[in-house]
């Protein structure tokens, strides 16, 4: 998946009988559409721009803006995340991979912008039944 030049990441289909699961870990959101199509599950790194924000505070300006930098080129925030999951039409949407600062209900706000679905933040321990 593209992502930093330096670093592999990857994104997996898997399908049973009767559904699929996509997981995607850090990636920029372009080419994840055609591997999610019309998957159960799609588990997807995602960030908020409020949580990116905070957690750049205390960081020099020029930190701050490599942060965002970086992160706009090789991360998903959680409308473009929702926007595969609805061109995918994916049935269920797990955001994952959060930043420490992250707010469930600000990350699920700027999800449902685009999607419409059910979405679930993870956190540790989950269980997601498809």
């Amino acid at each position: 998946m593209p992502h930093a030049p330096y670093l592999e990441c990857l994104a997996r289909r898997l399908a049973g009988e009767r559904h699929t699961v996509v997981y995607s870990g850090d990636t920029a959101p372009a080419v994840l559409v055609p591997l999610a199509e019309g998957t159960d599950l799609l588990i997807h790194k995602a960030y908020s721009h409020e949580a990116l924000r905070a957690h750049g505070e205390g960081m020099s300006e020029p930190a701050r803006a490599g942060l965002e930098q970086a992160y706009g080129a090789t991360h998903s925030d959680a409308r473009s995340v929702a926007r595969i999951a609805r061109e995918a039409g994916a049935r269920l949407l797990a955001l994952t991979h959060l930043l420490p600062e992250e707010q469930p209900e600000i990350l699920t706000s700027a999800a449902q912008d685009e999607y419409d679905g059910q979405i679930v933040v993870a956190r540790d321990g989950v269980t997601i039944e498809v």
